[in-house]
C-alpha cells in the first residue's frame, strides 16, 4: 500500500533521512500511523522468511520490537480510551493505528486498519476533529464508527468548521459544553455557526471566552443574548484581561467581592486597580490571596486604599 519510496525512506536512519530530505525532490511524510502498518506488516511476513533483523525506526533510535509488532499488541492498543478531560480538549495522546490515521489524515493507513479488523471507536472521530481531517472523519462514520458530544467539542475548540458543519448535518449530538469550549478558544466562526444552527449556550460560554481573553468572542455572545453573570468578570481579572473586565463591566455584568480576589490572586494589578475604581466590592479575601501568592504589589495597593485585613495568610 506504500510506494517503495515511502518504504526506503522508513528504514534509513536519521543522517540517510537528513540527507534526502536536504535534496530538491519528492516529500515523504512518515506519520506514526505509517509506523504502525510496517509494523503490523513485518509481523505478517515472518512466515515469509523476512530478515528479523531489518529494524523500521520512526524516531532514529527506537527499533520496532516483536512484540510492539504482533497483531494482538496493536489491536490491544486500540482499546484504549483517549482523554476527554477539560485540559486535554485541544489534543489527546493516540494510541491505535486507526486513531493514529486519522489524527494525520491517513486514509490508506485508516482503510487498512480497517481490513486487518481494528475496531471502530469514537476516538477515531475525536482525533479527525482535532486535525480538521473531513475525509477520515467521513470515512470513519460511513462505517458505522461511534460518536457523541465530544467530537463536536473537539471540532469546535480547534476551529475546524468543516468538520463542526458536517457532524451537525449528519445527526452528531451536541450541547452547551460545545459553546463553552469555541468560546475558550477563541474560535469565533465555530462559535457564530453554533448559534446560528440552535446549539444551547450558558454563561459558561461568557466565561470561557472572558477567562482566554477574547474579547471578540465575548462581545459576539452577549450581542447575541448570550447570559453571563459574575464569573465572566470574575475570570477576566483572574486571566488578567483587562479589556474583557472592561467590557463586561461596562455592559451590565454583575461582579462582586470574588473579581478583587481574583485579581490579586493571579497578581493583576490593573485589573484589581479598575475593579476598585468602579467600585467593586472587596473584603479581606483579597488580601489574603495577595498575600499568599506573593503579590507584594497587588497587597500593598489594597492596603493603601482601605482594604481590611488581619494579617493572617490562610
Amino acid at each position: 500500500m506504500f510506494s517503495l519510496a515511502k518504504l526506503a525512506y522508513c528504514v534509513c536512519n536519521d543522517d540517510e533521512r537528513a540527507f534526502y530530505d536536504d535534496l530538491e525532490t519528492l516529500k515523504i511524510e512518515i506519520a506514526p500511523c505509517c509506523i504502525d502498518v510496517l509494523r503490523y506488516l513485518k509481523n505478517e511476513t515472518k512466515s515469509n522468511n523476512i530478515d528479523d533483523d531489518f529494524d523500521l525506526n520512526y524516531d532514529g533510535s527506537t527499533a520496532i520490537s516483536h512484540r510492539d509488532s504482533t497483531p494482538s499488541y496493536l489491536l490491544s492498543n486500540s482499546f484504549r480510551a483517549t482523554s476527554s478531560d477539560d485540559d486535554d480538549i485541544y489534543g489527546t495522546t493516540t494510541d491505535s493505528m486507526s486513531e493514529k490515521a486519522a489524527a494525520s489524515g491517513h486514509m490508506e493507513c485508516l482503510a487498512f486498519a480497517e481490513s486487518r479488523g481494528f475496531p471502530w471507536t469514537r476516538t477515531i472521530c475525536v482525533q479527525a476533529a482535532i486535525g480538521g481531517q473531513l475525509e477520515c472523519l467521513k470515512y470513519a462514520r460511513d462505517r458505522g464508527c461511534p460518536w457523541d458530544e465530544s467530537v463536536c467539542e473537539y471540532a469546535a475548540a480547534n476551529g475546524n468548521l468543516e468538520c463542526l458543519a458536517y457532524l451537525r448535518e449528519h445527526g452528531c449530538p451536541w450541547d452547551w459544553i460545545v459553546c463553552e469550549k469555541a468560546a475558550g478558544r477563541g474560535q469565533l466562526e465555530c462559535l457564530a455557526y453554533l448559534q446560528d444552527n440552535g446549539c444551547p449556550w450558558d454563561a459558561a460560554t461568557c466565561e470561557a471566552a472572558a477567562a482566554g481573553g477574547h474579547i471578540d468572542v465575548l462581545r459576539y455572545a452577549h450581542d447575541h443574548g448570550c447570559p453571563w453573570d459574575s464569573a465572566t468578570c470574575r475570570e477576566a481579572a483572574a486571566n488578567g484581561h483587562l479589556a474583557c473586565l472592561v467590557y463586561a463591566h461596562e455592559n451590565g455584568c454583575l461582579w462582586g467581592s470574588t473579581t478583587c480576589e481574583a485579581a490579586a490572586a493571579g497578581g493583576h494589578l490593573p485589573c484589581l486597580m479598575y475593579a476598585h475604581n468602579n467600585g467593586c466590592l472587596w473584603d479581606m479575601s483579597t488580601c489574603d490571596e495577595a498575600a499568599s501568592n506573593g503579590h507584594d504589589q497587588c497587597l500593598q495597593y489594597a492596603l493603601e486604599n482601605g482594604c481590611q485585613w488581619d494579617g493572617c495568610i490562610p
